[in-house]
């Protein structure tokens, strides 16, 4: 799913893909072409686009997400989700699954520690722990 104008110059078409100078660039099957027309939709921030990616994720009839146009707005709208998942929901969680193992497992005494920091690294460790568990609550309830 592409961006482009609404009349393409079907010559220019014809000319680049299916009759091209060269034989051996030449395209011998047919294309097939569907032109999906929902204003607003490429637009994270508009209410209908809102809406209807909202009425996706609450649908309980999954045979919807076979219809090719359904698939065709998810495809479009997944590198910014997938964007948004790294960045806001998999990295911070990971600094937290990496901050309670070594708090865990390092400082409550299962592997031994021969640091005098230990107790300023024990308290910024607990530290960034509440803050991390804020912040996916915080995500979570809203």
């Amino acid at each position: 799913m592409v961006a482009a104008d609404q009349w393409p110059d079907f010559d220019i078409l014809n000319q680049k893909l299916l009759a091209p100078q060269d034989p051996l660039q030449r395209i011998e099957n047919d294309i097939q072409a569907k032109l999906i027309d929902i204003p607003d939709i490429h637009v994270m921030s508009n209410k209908f686009g809102i809406q209807f990616f909202n009425s996706l994720a609450s649908i309980d009839n999954l045979t919807i997400f076979l219809n090719p146009v359904v698939k065709s707005a998810i495809n479009y709208k997944w590198p910014t989700v997938r964007n948004y998942t790294l960045v806001l929901l998999f990295i911070p969680f990971f600094i937290m699954l990496a901050a309670f193992v070594i708090f865990s497992n390092v400082l409550c005494g299962q592997i031994e520690s021969f640091s005098s920091l230990e107790s300023r690294f024990n308290i910024a460790l607990i530290v960034i722990l509440y803050i991390l568990a804020a912040y996916f609550l915080v995500i979570e309830i809203f």
